[in-house]
């Protein structure tokens, strides 16, 4: 694996990491474990039993986030098209097929897409770089996936779902907000080396490289995605606390009104 890039951020003028140079090197090198970071999906453990555990991960989860949808937001769930983000090779997307007439697995990596492809997708289902634009979209998915993206990046890139949304769409979406410590901060951001605390906040002051494929962990501010949601009609909206080793997000479902 080659050095990390970054790149400018065109708001802030900083520079900012080239988490999709990540991806693809992940794609490339460890598809599997980096969609479920655990030692028996690396690809020298991955057997055939680790790789059926891997797909009934996936089947558990949109079982668990399909009957949240429709206990808080009632009706009949039956979406014509849905969009999986940060589909990597298709654990979610493949779970989803069976529960909407299309299913679009979107993702930025092409060593991804290419292996979620030469596993055998359902006829619905179509792995792509980009947002369909031939329809809209009545039910948008992702999950631990803004977490890997920054975040001047990633309030754009969850704009362009929003407005993807049919009338009636409903969301089921993933985002970090905080972290427990320094320590479990560090952790996470292991690439900062040095930094400097005015008694308010920790600024990073020296960046060391970090190898491509490494994860980045990114929080984001909760008001901002909630009036986004808003602004586009999701008023209608129920929240599930998570907590990955230490780092806080939420689960939010919302339905469009």
């Amino acid at each position: 694996m080659g050095a990390g890039r970054v790149i400018g951020c065109r708001e802030t003028g900083e520079l900012m990491r080239d988490t999709d140079n990540d991806w693809t090197n992940l794609g490339e090198f460890e598809p599997y474990f980096g969609v479920l970071s655990h030692e028996r999906f690396l690809r020298h453990n991955l057997n055939e039993a680790g790789l059926a555990e891997f797909w009934q991960t996936g089947a558990n989860h949109m079982v668990g986030v399909r009957q949240i949808l429709i206990d808080h937001f009632g009706g009949e769930f039956a979406p014509k098209t849905a969009i999986d983000f940060g589909c990597g090779v298709g654990r979610l997307t493949r779970a989803m097929a069976p529960m909407a007439d299309r299913v679009f697995g979107i993702d930025i990596s092409g060593p991804m897409l290419e292996e979620a492809r030469r596993n055998s997708p359902p006829e619905n289902v179509e792995f792509r770089f980009d947002i369909p634009q031939d329809c809209l979209i009545d039910w948008i998915h992702s999950s631990i996936v803004f977490q890997h993206i920054p975040p001047a990046r990633g309030y754009d890139l969850f704009g362009k779902l929003l407005d993807a949304a049919s009338p009636k769409a409903m969301l089921s979406v993933h985002f970090m907000l905080f972290k427990d410590a320094l320590g479990v901060a560090d952790q996470y951001h292991p690439n900062v080396e040095f930094s400097t605390w005015d008694g308010r906040e920790l600024k990073p002051l020296l960046r060391k490289d970090r190898a491509a494929g490494s994860m980045s962990m990114y929080d984001y501010d909760m008001n901002l995605l909630i009036a986004m949601m808003v602004r586009r009609g999701f008023s209608r909206y129920y929240m599930h606390h998570a907590n990955h080793g230490g780092c806080h997000g939420v689960e939010i479902f919302a339905r469009r009104d």
